[in-house]
């Protein structure tokens, strides 16, 4: 189990985190390069960044 504080704002980004040490919970993020063009993330780009391992 995982807390994904991708793609909110930064209050919700930064609650979530936070919720998730206070939990005990690993954090994680998603990036992507982004197409301008389609004007969306590029799905084969995507990788899975841990910002934490509480435990």
């Amino acid at each position: 189990c995982a807390v994904d504080v991708t793609g909110g704002k930064v209050p919700m980004s930064l609650g979530a985190f936070m919720a998730a040490e206070e939990a005990g919970t690993p954090s994680i993020y998603v990036t992507a390069e982004y197409d301008a063009r389609l004007q969306r993330p590029r799905a084969e780009t995507a990788r899975v960044v841990r910002l934490s391992t509480p435990y």
